[in-house]
């Protein structure tokens, strides 16, 4: 199974037909290079938080960016009115913390599972006392989805081919949740 349909939980056969279409599509193989900047983005992260990349554990990365999202939003936290919304408000703002401005659509692979960078899957994760075990990473799926996407849209891809690469990971979701 590829990197990439890991990361997405897709089926490998189709989105690797998909993408190598895409790919031809354009003249480019932007899967590939969204592999290599999801790699580094996912590195100078984890340098970001005084992680070694080759040498960490999921659960260490897990502590390590709940640590972190309780540093940048600690005050946030606590006020009864801070939800999903209210996170959304205050990502849209130039002040908020870059680090997870960056990482929206960063995640690896540890366990066999995803394990997302993404803000709103950590605050779903960390104000529900969600054990690494159980973690969610449904909003990373969605950003990387839309960032390849956005990437083959801007080099003028097949919009049938866009709308198979959208069909190829919900087909992959619906499967997944029927026990397929």
């Amino acid at each position: 199974m590829s990197q990439l349909a890991k990361l997405l939980q897709a089926n490998t056969h189709r989105l690797d037909f998909v993408t190598s279409s895409l790919n031809k599509n354009c003249h480019m193989a932007i899967d590939a290079k969204l592999m290599g900047d999801l790699h580094e983005t996912v590195a100078r992260a984890m340098h970001n938080l005084g992680l070694d990349p080759e040498n960490t554990t999921g659960p260490e990365l897990y502590r390590a960016l709940g640590n972190r999202f309780h540093e940048d939003f600690k005050q946030l936290v606590k006020t009864p009115k801070f939800d999903k919304k209210a996170l959304q408000k205050l990502m849209e703002q130039k002040g908020s913390p870059r680090f997870w401005r960056d990482t929206l659509w960063a995640g690896a692979l540890y366990d066999k599972r995803p394990l997302s960078f993404n803000v709103f899957d950590m605050f779903q994760s960390f104000s529900a006392d969600i054990p690494y075990a159980a973690h969610g990473y449904e909003n990373f799926k969605e950003s990387l989805l839309g960032e390849l996407v956005s990437r083959y849209e801007a080099r003028g891809a097949n919009h049938i081919l866009l709308d198979k690469l959208k069909h190829v990971t919900i087909v992959q979701e619906n499967n997944t949740k029927k026990g397929r």
